[in-house]
């Protein structure tokens, strides 16, 4: 509860209060149920490491679960409806960005029920919804328990599962134990779904994903193959001599290596390594030994399953350290998650080009939904209203799960379990998220798309994750074979200075007009610095010419034929002299403006050009221009480059903490919003809003458009390259962030406010 203390706590079926906690100022209540006869599932750690689950009768239905376990509700008491409640377990406790999306998710969903749609309609009673959860403490122990004690508080009919396959493994038991109907959105396993009429999952199958996931890739390496031009060397395809769709060979490092899996991989890569299980404290060591071993068995697809996104970040890390390259890296719902995101903005280039499967993404959503009237883009933009969180399929699904539990009740016009499921097992509805539509095994019968991360540019990435397959949907080509790691490292250094492509070997390709090892030196510069060469071996050549040569040139030139020996020597000295002089002009030449123009001067006047854009110093950034004019650089390709230099300066500002704990920066929020001390939602349509907000009329650097960031706006002072990544809630005042940013500012010992600047 938000407010109200203990006096305002609804009151439950004989239960009674054990632990009242408070976090964030909710207060959270711990009780025990006691509804008679049940059935706890029971699940126990073996010493082998694995688990093991019974079924214990339970006359007073009690559960045991640690002292202080949370319980978070979600309640509308005003609405002057009767009510129903739908719980569950989920990791509150627990950082886990899976479980609070799918939270995230309910909500939005609840509210919209409620307040939009005035609740659900029963046959002739009307209802609001609300949600409870209780800690699972992410751990396989607690799960099946947290479950019993959530499906037993007060008016709870239906259940919701949490995160993850291994843990809703035993939710799905503890469901079924009470014959309460449960939807999941946050597990894909198919075995969770088998015999069990009150478990309902609305992620397709794993199978079903690496099913369309291997295809996608096994098509597109025999599309390589065949694109392939066979009159060129066979050193030049793309995956080596023999060709991509020869090479498939796959692996997989997983927690969890299931025999089922193996039998899908083994369908579509017969050529296949064995999964290689590690723990969840593998150490380095450990994964490069792995990882060595899977090199020399010549593994080009390797796939990454079950993994933390830290453990997921080390293996790429080392993989580029032993040079072990791959067609294909793939990460089972990774790609799409903020913290992917997030590790890849700060500098985790090795995740370019993973790939992931995925049943919905915004951009590649289904029709209008027929229970919710949403499309995609109307859907994610309500979730990034509500929680400042672009959703992952998971959110789409959740939300999707609770249309379709409310529409079956509304058809069944009953609150019965089993009326309630058997609408379930024959429904077909259209939802922005997909058709929903079960098979016999109580999972939605739905396609994944291939989704790619996205690819590097230089210090950083770029755009967000792209359906890449099928190909009549795809919003962005198949990269495949993925770049090697020298490829990607070339990139991400200097990427040939834009005049050429990174090579496989991490070297560069130059585009005509330009030269050098980074293709960084003009053809103009190129000549220049080559004729002192050319003219030493002129001069070489003449000397050793032999008179008869020489009359030969004189009869090229129609000289006389008749011309003495001693004219012949005359000539001879004067071509040579004639020679030398040229050799020295071209040499001063070379020096007054070739020399100037090598690689390291080029870098510096591109690095002086940078700096210049960043202070808007429009006088710096003509010198810059011209010099580099001077070295053979058009007024188009400068052009073009002070342009992409606004829009990577952009990308990568941050806001100065100066700025930010300024009476400026304090009188101008106070101004546009009219409130002495606003929360960030107050300000957020008169700063950010694409109609009124700071720079709404304003070119926007990255893509040229009206409407800039916030940022953007501001003296070049106050913004600058990001130094430090800030993490807050829109629903604090201004105060209480400034106050916060200084608190932290005088712990640091030796930094100004001037030096730091917040992304």
């Amino acid at each position: 509860r938000a407010s109200g203390g203990l006096s305002a706590l609804p009151t439950m079926c004989l239960c009674h209060l054990q632990t009242l906690a408070s976090v964030a100022g909710v207060a959270l209540l711990l009780c025990v149920g006691a509804k008679g006869n049940c059935t706890n599932v029971v699940v126990n750690e073996l010493d082998n490491g694995s688990y093991a689950e019974s079924y214990v009768p339970a006359d007073a239905c009690e559960v045991t679960l640690p002292g202080g376990t949370w319980i978070s509700h979600h309640q509308y008491e005003d609405l002057g409806l009767e009510t129903i409640t739908v719980a569950g377990p989920s990791s509150l406790s627990k950082h886990k960005n899976g479980a609070r999306e799918l939270r995230q998710a309910s909500k939005l969903f609840v509210d919209w029920l409620n307040v939009k749609r005035g609740g659900l309609s029963v046959g002739s009673r009307r209802f609001g919804m609300n949600l409870a959860w209780v800690d699972d403490a992410k751990h396989k122990v607690q799960v099946s328990n947290a479950t019993a004690r959530a499906l037993r508080l007060d008016n709870v009919r239906f259940g919701v599962a949490g995160y993850g396959s291994s843990l809703t493994e035993y939710t799905a038991l503890q469901a079924k134990a009470d014959q309460i109907i449960t939807i999941s959105a946050g597990a894909s396993g198919d075995d969770i779904y088998m015999d069990n009429p009150y478990m309902f999952g609305f992620l397709p199958g794993v199978t079903r994903k690496k099913r369309d996931l291997y295809s996608s890739i096994r098509d597109m390496s025999a599309k390589v193959d065949v694109a392939w031009d066979s009159s060129s060397s066979p050193d030049d395809r793309p995956c080596g001599r023999m060709g991509c769709r020869p090479t498939l060979r796959f692996a997989e490092i997983s927690n969890s290596c299931r025999s089922a899996w193996r039998e899908v991989t083994m369908k579509y890569f017969p050529e296949s390594s064995p999964c290689e299980k590690i723990s969840r404290e593998a150490s380095d060591d450990t994964l490069r030994l792995i990882l060595r071993r899977l090199k020399s068995n010549n593994v080009t697809l390797l796939e990454l399953n079950s993994l933390e996104l830290s453990e997921i970040h080390s293996i790429t890390k080392i993989m580029e350290a032993l040079d072990f390259n791959v067609h294909a890296l793939i990460c089972p719902a990774m790609v799409l998650s903020s913290d992917f995101a997030q590790m890849a903005l700060f500098g985790w280039w090795q995740s370019s080009y993973i790939l992931d499967g995925a049943p919905w993404v915004e951009t590649h959503g289904g029709a209008p939904g027929e229970y919710s009237g949403m499309s995609s883009e109307e859907f994610a933009r309500r979730y990034y209203a509500a929680w400042r969180a672009t959703p992952t399929y998971r959110a789409a699904a959740q939300f999707a799960a609770f249309c379709a539990l409310s529409q079956s009740i509304e058809l069944a016009a009953s609150l019965d379990s089993q009326e309630v499921a058997q609408q379930l097992h024959n429904i077909s509805l259209q939802e922005f998220y997909g058709t929903i539509r079960f098979g016999l095994t109580g999972l939605v019968n739905m396609p994944y798309v291939t989704v790619q991360a996205p690819g590097v540019e230089r210090r950083g990435l770029r755009g967000k994750p792209q359906v890449v397959y099928p190909a009549q949907t795809s919003s962005a080509p198949f990269v495949f074979p993925k770049p090697t790691w020298k490829q990607l490292s070339c990139r991400i250094k200097h990427a040939c200075f834009g005049n050429g492509q990174c090579t496989v070997s991490g070297g560069c390709e130059c585009d005509k007009g330009w030269f050098g090892t980074k293709c960084d030196e003009p053809e103009t510069v190129h000549e220049l610095l080559s004729i002192s060469q050319n003219e030493s071996g002129k001069i070489q050549k003449l000397l050793s010419m032999s008179n008869e040569s020489i009359q030969e040139l004189l009869l090229m030139t129609g000289a006389e034929e008749s011309a003495e020996p001693e004219d012949v020597i005359e000539l001879r000295t004067f071509a040579i002299w004639a020679a030398i002089v040229m050799a020295s002009i071209s040499l001063v030449m070379c020096l007054w403006r070739g020399c100037r123009c090598r690689s390291r001067l080029v870098v510096t006047l591109l690095d002086m050009l940078a700096e210049a854009v960043s202070r808007e110093d429009h006088d710096a950034i003509a010198r810059a221009r011209l010099r580099l004019a001077i070295c053979g650089w058009s007024r188009q390709t400068t052009g073009s480059l002070v342009r992409g230099i606004r829009q990577r300066q952009s990308e990568e500002s941050g806001i100065s903490l100066s700025y930010l704990l300024s009476d400026q920066f304090l009188e101008l929020a106070q101004r546009r919003s009219g409130v002495e001390d606003p929360t960030f939602y107050e300000l957020g349509d008169v700063f950010f809003s694409k109609d009124q907000g700071i720079g709404a009329l304003d070119v926007c650097p990255r893509d040229g458009r009206i409407g800039c960031a916030f940022v953007d706006t501001l003296p070049p002072k106050y913004r600058k390259a990001s130094t430090h990544f800030l993490s807050w809630a829109w629903s604090y005042k201004v105060s209480t962030v400034r106050e916060a940013l200084e608190s932290w500012l005088s712990t640091q010992e030796g930094t100004r406010a001037e030096d730091v600047f917040l992304f």
